[in-house]
Order: C-alpha cells, then sequence, then structure tokens
C-alpha cells in the first residue's frame, strides 16, 4: 500500500518537491488467515521553502 504524496507545500508557496527517501512500515493483519502489509511513505523536501513533508503513519494498536 502506498499512501500518496502532498500535491504542493504546505505553506502553499511551492510545486516543486525533491525526493528525500522512504519509510516503510511492516504489519501482520489477520481476518480469517495472516498477511503482510507494507505501508510505504515517501518523504519530501519542497524546492522553494526547504520544509520537509511526509504523510502522516496510519494508527497502529501496538507501536
Amino acid at each position: 500500500m502506498v499512501i500518496d504524496p502532498f500535491a504542493a507545500c504546505e505553506c502553499g508557496g511551492s510545486n516543486r518537491p525533491r525526493k528525500l527517501g522512504v519509510d516503510v512500515t511492516r504489519t501482520l493483519e489477520t481476518a480469517r488467515a495472516w498477511k503482510g502489509v507494507e505501508t510505504v511513505r515517501e518523504k519530501f523536501s519542497w524546492r522553494d521553502c526547504e520544509k520537509i513533508s511526509q504523510t502522516p503513519a496510519p494508527f497502529h494498536a501496538i507501536a
């Protein structure tokens, strides 16, 4: 599962992101059988204001 990044900087002054990397979270879920889920969150630096942004991680019952 890949979480979509922001379309523009939160400060509103930039729409030119530079990709810094990704954070990958691996979890196990169970309904009828166990399955592994990877969540990928991309991290960006905005070129005009040099602010770093990343989508928040999904909630996990156990940290």
